[in-house]
């Protein structure tokens, strides 16, 4: 059926006359013969929102409007004409044209060529009287004409709910040098399918051999660069293809997947078969979208098109022709987003099924103002993991490295490198996160096969700046052992480490925390300064005065080389007469707020003031009162004495405590 011409008539309708060829058939298609003997039906797709554009159809000279039908029961709109009743004779000189009123009175519009993948394409198919052998074509505008005696497929076009089998998005992983995505097939029960009604067929039930996902246009022609590898999963988890992919995997949609047969018995509701592509992380990083392109059957963005294709089953048998007549397969198409991946059970997380123990040296080393913490890990035996266990964990690889640390040290700032086995990391490699609770640093793709037992690996992440004496944040126990993750055995159907063995590192004697006499008072090893600004009295209401210090930044009021430079500010303390003091605020705000605590010779301002920040203090004392009248007589000049405490432990902080006075 070729576009033979169009017009747009006088009251701005859109007329369309197609033609029809005769290509004859293949030896022994009964389908083809019977099509050439009576053709009664022609099926076009369509945009779904024309279903009123409709003007006038005739064929073969004769009006055909009564028994023509706009379908929008499926994802794609229809335009079913039938009763033609036409045979090879007719068929020479009939034509088909369609009047088409605005606002789809144009080609493109009303038969969805964008959805098809360029303008001028079109979707249509023809029936035999029986209504049972329909092959779907796509003409293409610069498409030559079919060769003479060319095999005609057919298969039956159906969506959901007219089959029982479902693509849906199942997990995606950036791992390494691939970008993991994986996705499900399965079945629903047959409550929840409908046999096809416009022509006869049974897809309910039908066969699973093939199945297609879509691919981008920009990526058609690099197939096999875009996606290196695949693996598919049974729904027992074990592998029943996998490999490199190449031309056999090329489809007009994009990939393509075939040489099995499954049934809806063998894949049950409930149960899954898992496809897994490893897309090439460098030509696609995104896992939060596939480059599956603009989808042909809906007109939103971010969604993906899929394919699939098996035989009719009736009864639990294959439905085969009485006749002998071509039965054809079925195909059903759907759409997928990706969203809502599969939630996973989870991982054996049994430290003592682990192979590897953590062990923290004692002691951090400090040089030219940043600190190296050493750890190493040591391959032990293992125990055996529990009766019917799903996963045995004693012989896993070392692939990922999860410590459990500060806040202050779970951010690519704080960190100048890590060394594993005497390998500097990547930065790629390194991440950081954080939930309610807890934040951490971890070291990936470390892909280090278990060693013999007594192997040890070294472990050495150096922080930039004052450091405290460990990193990692006080675990449950409150004691002064690392809390960590081991991970290793990735699983491909899953995208999910299958061991995560979780534990506390091995009982180490760390140093103390030095005392707060300890700390650095010397006011040019800081780039922090406290200065007195101004002072303003309210007699009403309050009758209070308002005494304002700014707080500033600025590295070069340091002395070079001194590790307090670096340091970040925990506190603030004001030595002052606090019987008249009233309260004290902060600006702007401070990350987690700031505690003000009234001591005795003074307050006390603590919160994550950060690093290189400014703010303003403003300190209410009630009457009208001076800074001499606040503080004077306890400073040894005008203005107030201040000490600023800075490190890695909000509790208690320690190392630098540049001393002052604000001036006046």
């Amino acid at each position: 059926m070729m576009r033979f011409s169009e017009q747009t008539l006088a009251n701005g309708n859109y007329q369309v006359c197609f033609n029809f060829d005769d290509v004859g058939c293949q030896s022994g298609n009964a389908c083809c013969n019977s099509i050439l003997k009576i053709m009664d039906k022609i099926e076009i797709q369509a945009e779904k929102t024309c279903s009123k554009a409709i003007a006038a159809v005739t064929f073969a000279g004769g009006s055909k409007i009564g028994s023509t039908h706009f379908d929008t029961e499926f994802s794609v709109g229809k335009v079913r004409i039938t009763g033609l009743n036409a045979n090879r004779a007719t068929m020479q000189t009939a034509q088909l044209c369609l009047t088409i009123k605005p606002p789809c009175n144009s080609f493109d519009v009303f038969f969805d060529s964008d959805k098809l993948g360029q303008p001028g394409m079109y979707q249509y198919a023809v029936f035999n009287s029986g209504h049972d052998c329909c092959p779907v074509c796509v003409w293409q505008p610069s498409s030559p004409p079919p060769p003479k005696n060319e095999s005609i497929c057919d298969c039956i076009s159906v969506f959901e709910p007219n089959t029982r089998w479902r693509l849906r998005y199942r997990e995606s992983e950036l791992k390494g040098d691939f970008n993991f995505f994986s996705f499900n097939i399965f079945t629903v029960p047959s409550d929840y399918c409908l046999e096809v009604n416009y022509r006869p067929g049974y897809c309910c039930d039908q066969t699973l051999e093939e199945v297609e996902v879509a691919i981008a246009p920009e990526f058609q022609d690099m197939w096999w660069k875009l996606a290196p590898r695949y693996w598919f999963f049974n729904t027992d988890g074990s592998v029943f293809q996998s490999g490199a992919i190449s031309t056999q995997h090329k489809s007009d949609l994009g990939l393509i997947f075939k040489g099995f047969n499954f049934n809806t018995s063998s894949v049950p509701p409930g149960t899954e078969l898992v496809l897994t592509l490893a897309l090439n992380a460098t030509l696609w990083n995104n896992t939060e979208a596939f480059p599956c392109g603009q989808s042909h059957l809906v007109d939103e963005g971010g969604i993906c098109d899929y394919l699939m294709y098996g035989n009719q089953i009736h009864d639990g048998q294959p439905v085969i022709s009485p006749y002998g007549d071509f039965v054809p397969s079925c195909c059903p198409e759907g759409v997928y987003l990706i969203e809502n991946p599969t939630p996973f059970c989870g991982c054996t997380d049994n430290k003592l099924e682990s192979p590897y123990r953590l062990v923290m040296e004692p002691q951090p080393v400090t040089v030219r103002g940043a600190t190296t913490y050493s750890f190493r890990i040591d391959t032990t035996n293992a125990v055996p993991p529990e009766a019917n266990a799903e996963v045995d964990c004693n012989k896993m690889d070392l692939d990922a490295v999860r410590l459990y640390v500060l806040p202050e040290i779970a951010n690519a700032a704080a960190i100048t490198s890590v060394v594993f086995n005497n390998k500097t990391i990547p930065k790629k490699n390194i991440t950081f996160g954080n939930d309610t609770y807890q934040y951490w640093i971890e070291i990936k793709e470390l892909a280090k096969a278990k060693p013999a037992i007594g192997t040890s690996w070294s472990l050495a992440i150096t922080v930039a700046g004052a450091a405290p004496p460990s990193i990692c944040a006080p675990n449950a126990l409150g004691t002064g052992e690392c809390e960590y993750n081991f991970f290793g055995k990735f699983s491909l159907r899953d995208l999910e480490y299958q061991c995560c063995a979780h534990g506390l590192s091995e009982p180490t004697v760390v140093s103390e925390d030095p005392k707060q006499c300890s700390c650095n008072a010397n006011i040019l090893a800081s780039p922090y300064r406290l200065d007195y600004a101004s002072a303003s009295y309210a007699a009403r209401p309050a009758d209070a005065t308002t005494l304002n210090f700014t707080l500033t930044y600025d590295q070069l009021d340091c002395e070079p080389n001194s590790a307090c430079c670096a340091s970040d500010l925990k506190s603030v303390f004001i030595e002052m007469d606090t019987t008249a003091f009233v309260s004290a605020a902060v600006s702007p705000a401070v990350p987690g707020g700031v505690t003000v605590a009234k001591l005795a010779t003074g307050i006390q301002l603590t919160g994550l003031f950060g690093s290189a920040n400014g703010y303003d203090v403003a300190v209410k004392v009630s009457g009208n009162k001076t800074l001499a009248n606040v503080c004077g007589s306890l400073s040894a000049k005008d203005g107030c004495k201040y000490r600023l405490e800075g490190g890695y432990n909000v509790n208690q902080p320690y190392g630098c405590c540049p001393t002052d006075v604000t001036g006046v």
